[in-house]
């Protein structure tokens, strides 16, 4: 292992691990993957080489006994990639080149991030948990998001951001629902629950998870499952254990992910993966659990890894899943 001091931009060596469980995955442009843990981050390389970066005790909040989220973001331009870690300080490039970090705080605000994407600009999308900054990489200045003001985020509170198709914007809330923010045009959907409307989400919030499938339709991970919103709210197709015992497992989804063979995949706290198909009307298909060779059925996260793979965090450990061939490694 290779620990790293952000503070001091050194290095030092030792054996000890991060004993607490990954949060967020992430893998870069190189195949490395990123961990964010309670404790700091570990990137794992093809060199099979472990780099431990401990983030400096928060200045600005007082979180210390929180946990704390990271969202990432690749620079391939600037050869590097930008991490925000949840405690208010800024946002850190690490660039790859001399592998040192740099951190960027903001002039007076307190940022708690929960989610980054690259604006049409050129300029980096930062939704944090009550409000909506934009991010100026060349500057190293920040600014409101120029979003119309039906995007409520300070009162309804920033949860998830992902970038879809066709210069879309999702932004999941942590009380009201999914905003839909189109760049070009600033138009603005709201999609949200409503009592006794099947056509309308499971729930208003937090919002844990968005994935945009290969048919363009937006997925939405909850509490009580998840909901696929077809065609800008057309129609819902709702998985919830609240809704029937075929879908009892579908519940707590945090992580969704869309192979590249049209299939979802999200994680589950008790069954392992499960998995719908959307080319076959978005029907539950065999998913991957402890008897198909999965380590353990509780899973954290899984993300996108190289080649096609999705990488999975189960409380056993981390396993490699390819999703058209059903094969796994460790």
């Amino acid at each position: 292992y290779t620990f790293f001091d952000v503070e001091n931009n050194q290095k030092t060596t030792g054996i000890r691990a991060l004993k607490t469980y990954a949060q967020y995955l992430y893998t870069d442009a190189q195949n490395n993957l990123w961990a964010g843990f309670q404790t700091g981050l570990v990137v794992h390389s093809n060199a099979s080489v472990f780099e431990k970066y401990s983030i400096p005790i928060p200045t600005k909040t007082n979180l210390k006994n929180l946990n704390y989220p990271f969202y990432f973001l690749e620079d391939t331009w600037r050869n590097g990639i930008w991490v925000a870690p949840f405690h208010g300080d800024g946002l850190y490039f690490y660039n790859n080149i001399n592998q040192k970090y740099t951190l960027y705080p903001p002039t007076k605000e307190e940022l708690l991030p929960r989610g980054m994407v690259w604006g049409k600009n050129g300029q980096i999308l930062l939704l944090t948990a009550n409000a909506f900054w934009q991010f100026n990489p060349d500057k190293k200045t920040f600014a409101k998001a120029p979003v119309p003001d039906s995007v409520q985020i300070e009162k309804h509170g920033g949860y998830q951001l992902v970038r879809g198709k066709n210069n879309k914007i999702y932004i999941g809330t942590s009380r009201y629902g999914v905003y839909e923010w189109d760049e070009n045009t600033n138009q603005v959907f709201h999609y949200y629950h409503q009592k006794n409307n099947p056509n309308s989400l499971l729930q208003n919030g937090p919002i844990y998870a968005l994935c945009v499938d290969t048919l363009g339709n937006l997925w939405v991970g909850m509490k009580n499952g998840a909901t696929v919103i077809h065609n800008g709210g057309e129609r819902y197709t709702h998985l919830s254990y609240t809704i029937g015992a075929e879908h009892k497992a579908f519940k707590d989804i945090y992580s969704i992910v869309a192979a590249p063979n049209g299939t979802v995949w999200m994680q589950s706290i008790s069954a392992g993966l499960l998995a719908v198909n959307p080319l076959q009307n978005y029907k539950v298909i065999n998913g991957f659990d402890v008897g198909d060779g999965l380590l353990s059925n509780t899973v954290y996260r899984i993300c996108k890894g190289p080649d096609s793979l999705i990488i999975i965090y189960t409380s056993q450990g981390l396993q490699f899943f390819n999703p058209v061939t059903r094969k796994s490694h460790f």
